[in-house]
């Protein structure tokens, strides 16, 4: 008698992953030492399908709502129109005066209307979504263990005794490590400022100064054909002894296929990676991150 007892007081609980990827087959594996049923809402990859399969075979699937019968009509109407001010409620649980005046004190038609309304926006689908699945699934099961990685979950998941929340920081520990990155970018940038705005180095740029205006890149040599003596034609369209700075001799070329050139009085430089001092380096990853920048700052205003 005590037995049969102990077994109608027995839990049976299924477990609930709101996200699944590649990188969780680990955490999956070890959910299954505990023989329960797993389920997940979402995946996310980069290929989805084999993924399915993978899930498939560890006997993980889908949290299959459309196969629930006799579902509760208020909990589809939570979901749908909201008749109880759900919604309403958690933003207003969630609002912060202080906190809100503090980001937003700066638009010029902030109230706590508006403030109230961003948020709502912001959290009305996860909000309903979620909650609307989890309650569902536990008017059929006895509990439920749920699994994020999202942070504000925690927020927006309403307490139910039957439910257990366990969350993984793997967003978080993504956020400070783009934080670490782009502040590591950041400095990298500060010290180039440094080290190139500097007289010394401004100095030593100006005696570089190459006095050309005008730039030839050549593919190959300033004539076409295999040699000086077999050539079919010479490559002379952009010269000109009307303009000084279109003459041959004070034209800087550029070339990525001979080291030399034929005619040895031209102004030539070989265009290699290998030929790459550590300044040139530094000067092109310096113009690269600065650009970076540049478009991080306009993707705010945009």
């Amino acid at each position: 008698m005590c037995l049969t007892q102990n077994r109608e007081k027995e839990i049976l609980m299924d477990i609930l992953i709101e996200k699944v990827s590649d990188k969780s087959l680990i955490l999956i594996k070890f959910l299954k030492i505990f023989n329960k049923k797993i389920y997940y809402l979402k995946i996310v990859s980069k290929d989805e399908k084999k993924l399915f399969y993978k899930l498939k075979s560890l006997n993980v699937f889908p949290l299959p709502i459309d196969e629930i019968k006799n579902i509760p009509s208020n909990l589809f109407a939570d979901l749908d129109f909201d008749p109880n001010n759900l919604i309403l409620k958690k933003t207003n649980s969630i609002y912060s005066k202080t906190i809100s005046k503090f980001f937003l004190k700066n638009f010029f038609n902030y109230s706590e209307v508006i403030s109230k309304l961003l948020i709502k926006d912001t959290i009305r689908t996860p909000f309903t979504t979620l909650n609307t699945y989890i309650k569902i699934w536990l008017n059929k099961n006895n509990h439920l263990l749920f699994i994020t990685s999202d942070i504000k979950n925690l927020f927006l998941i309403e307490k139910n005794k039957n439910l257990n929340l366990i969350y993984i920081p793997t967003d978080f520990i993504s956020f400070f490590l783009n934080i670490f990155l782009k502040l590591k970018s950041f400095l990298i940038i500060k010290l180039m400022n440094l080290k190139f705005n500097s007289p010394k180095f401004k100095n030593e740029k100006n005696k570089n100064i190459n006095p050309s205006k005008v730039a030839f890149i050549l593919h190959g040599e300033t004539y076409y054909g295999s040699t000086r003596k077999k050539i079919l034609y010479d490559k002379d369209l952009y010269y000109s002894n009307f303009y000084k700075n279109f003459k041959k001799k004070n034209i800087q070329h550029f070339g990525y296929l001979r080291k030399n050139l034929y005619d040895k009085s031209l102004k030539y430089k070989f265009l290699s990676n290998n030929n790459l001092s550590f300044k040139d380096i530094l000067t092109i990853n310096y113009f690269f991150l600065n650009q970076y920048f540049l478009l991080e700052e306009l993707h705010i205003y945009f």
